[in-house]
């Protein structure tokens, strides 16, 4: 059995508006999962900071559940990396599927990003 890596493109680059909310696709966690994720402020930052937000799912992607939540300062044109992982099986082996949340900025749009690799079996 070989074990092999594959990238994925969680939350492409995106603009996340002032007061809303920027949900990425479901994604298998299988044999680990490790990435980051990035929000960029624009010139003005906002007045409250944008919130990566991570979800898993223990039913295949129709109910989530908030695992970890970390929220970006203000600074204008500034970038903050959030770097996350979850090892096999999923958290202990009861959550399969991930995916990535960024909301809670108020008044500034920002720039919002998620990359990550994961390990699948041959």
């Amino acid at each position: 059995m070989a074990l092999t890596k594959s990238t994925q493109t969680v939350q492409a680059s995106a603009s996340n508006a002032g007061a809303a909310t920027t949900i990425s696709s479901s994604f298998a966690i299988n044999y680990g999962v490790s990435g980051v994720a990035q929000i960029t402020n624009g010139g003005t930052g906002p007045t409250v900071g944008c919130d990566f937000v991570l979800e898993v799912s223990n039913d295949g992607g129709t109910t989530w559940f908030e695992w970890s939540r970390q929220t970006a300062p203000i600074t204008a044109s500034t970038t903050y990396y959030f770097p996350f992982a979850f090892g096999v099986a999923g958290l202990g082996g009861d959550f399969g599927h991930y995916r990535t949340k960024f909301t809670g900025n108020t008044a500034q749009a920002v720039t919002i990003q998620a990359d990550a690799e994961t390990t699948t079996v041959l």
